[in-house]
This record gives C-alpha cells, sequence and structure tokens, in this order.
C-alpha cells in the first residue's frame, strides 16, 4: 500500500534511530527520533495538507501539550520546518 510518507526528504548527516507512522490525535503522522551534529532528538512528521488550516504555532502548541513534549528534561522549544510537502515539528533536544 503505497503511504502519503514515502517522500518524506532527509538530511544526508542525519541518522534516522526510529521512524514509525502513527496517529498524532486524528492525524495521520510519522514520529521519529534522529542524531545529527552531536543533537538527538525527536520529530513528528505531518502531511502538510492535513494542517492546512492551521498555523505554525497551532501545530508547535499541539506538540508541546502532548505527552511526548518533555520541557522539563529537554531543551529548548519545538522548531518547525516546511519541506516539500511535509511539516516537521522537532522537540525533546538533547546536545552531546
Amino acid at each position: 500500500m503505497m503511504s502519503k510518507f514515502n517522500n518524506i526528504p532527509e538530511q544526508k548527516d542525519t541518522e534516522i534511530i526510529f521512524r514509525e507512522e502513527t496517529k498524532f490525535g486524528d492525524f495521520d503522522v510519522v514520529y521519529e527520533k534522529w542524531k545529527w551534529d552531536g543533537i538527538l532528538a525527536e520529530s513528528i512528521i505531518f502531511d502538510e495538507d492535513d494542517v492546512s488550516e492551521m498555523d505554525d504555532n497551532e501545530i508547535i502548541n499541539q506538540v508541546k501539550g502532548s505527552p511526548l513534549f518533555d520541557g522539563e528534561i529537554y531543551k529548548g522549544d519545538p522548531t518547525i520546518r516546511h519541506i516539500s510537502g511535509f511539516v516537521f515539528v522537532n522537540f525533546n533536544f538533547i546536545t552531546k
């Protein structure tokens, strides 16, 4: 079966540790853990069409309000990027 997440772009220097298609509220998403340049973090990747009615702050606040986000342990606020039809919300950053 063809998934709408088959063509998620990847940064060549980023190591994907874990990736799985799942649900985030009512949205189909991809959840992943990754490592890049001494940073370990997590992402929720939305199909851009699914969240087109929301602005970036609304998307970030949904992630911050989820049990996945841990602002007590991890440093920094979530970041958001729109790339090739996907919306990446990156969070739970650890720097080594």
